[in-house]
């Protein structure tokens, strides 16, 4: 008596659904996988911002202590990158300070020395995440200049740029 794997070509017949049935199964899991990386990649950057907002925060607190207030808008523009590496946080993906020109940074932050901008790259998208390290104060006086004497409410930030 045969049973129904004795037939010729069963046991090819069986293997090649197994194998397509694997292989959708993959396909999927490779689906997900994807978009769960994009969204930990941009957690990352999230935390990479807040971190710097906070080096930039105990910056500025610091600048107040020392009586140096006055000279927060010097750093209007900087690497804010300087600022993390003071608090020894800098990232992984942190490949320094470039031109835009030769700037083949894939997946990470850089900060253009031509424009005094900092650059996010993504891993999986063509487009750049861009800010700028920026003095915010309260112009009492309204002549567009931080004087720390008149002005309140001042601190750093990294600001995006759309």
């Amino acid at each position: 008596m045969k049973d129904i794997s004795s037939p010729p070509g069963a046991y090819r017949f069986r293997s090649f659904f197994v194998i397509i049935f694997i292989s959708i199964c993959l396909l999927i899991f490779f689906h997900y996988t994807e978009k769960w990386d994009n969204g930990f990649e941009e957690v990352s950057v999230q935390r990479v911002i807040t971190n710097i907002n906070s080096a930039l925060a105990i910056t500025t607190y610091q600048y107040i202590i020392e009586g140096r207030a006055d000279k927060l808008n010097e750093l209007d523009g900087q690497n804010p990158f300087k600022f993390l590496a003071m608090h020894g946080n800098l990232p992984i993906n942190y490949y320094g300070e470039k031109s835009i020109e030769n700037s083949n940074v894939v997946g990470g932050w850089y900060f253009d020395l031509d424009s005094g901008r900092t650059h996010y790259r993504y891993n999986h998208k063509e487009t750049d995440r861009k800010f700028l390290l920026k003095l915010f104060y309260d112009d009492v006086n309204l002549n567009n200049r931080f004087e720390k004497t008149i002005d309140r409410n001042y601190y750093l930030k990294l600001q995006e740029l759309k």
